[in-house]
């Protein structure tokens, strides 16, 4: 009865010190998730942005880059020789137009899966998993 009570304790000992190491391994997946999250995201707004009858070339405005270790910025910009600069119009509109592109709507749809994904990057930063 001892030698399973000092195995159950030695287990809890192990598990805390495995424990205190998880806050760093969370830390260094997430930059990684959330490049991957930023690639999903960019990827649903080129889908919805292509074949705009008005501006056929939009898609190629759409861009992401991490800004930091803990930030990604996704969204339309005015590339040279794309029409990311008339994107504004679509997107919210004008006095004359009302908006036709809803910019926010692949980040809606990829939710659950960027979700999931940092669900399980924690999971395994915590519980370990298979490399």
């Amino acid at each position: 009865m001892t030698g399973v009570m000092l195995d159950d304790n030695g287990e809890l000992r192990n598990l805390e010190i495995d424990l205190r190491g998880a806050r760093l391994r969370i830390q260094r997946a997430a930059p990684k998730t959330l490049r991957k999250a930023g690639e999903i995201i960019d990827a649903g707004m080129r889908v919805d942005a292509s074949g705009h009858r008005y501006l056929p070339k939009l898609a190629a405005a759409v861009s992401h880059e991490m800004r930091g270790e803990w930030e990604v910025e996704i969204g339309l910009s005015p590339k040279a020789g794309t029409q990311g600069s008339l994107a504004h119009i679509i997107v919210y509109g004008s006095v004359n137009n009302l908006p036709v592109y809803d910019h926010t709507a692949a980040l809606r749809r990829s939710t659950p899966e960027i979700l999931e994904m940092f669900a399980d990057a924690a999971e395994e930063s915590v519980l370990g998993g298979e490399k």
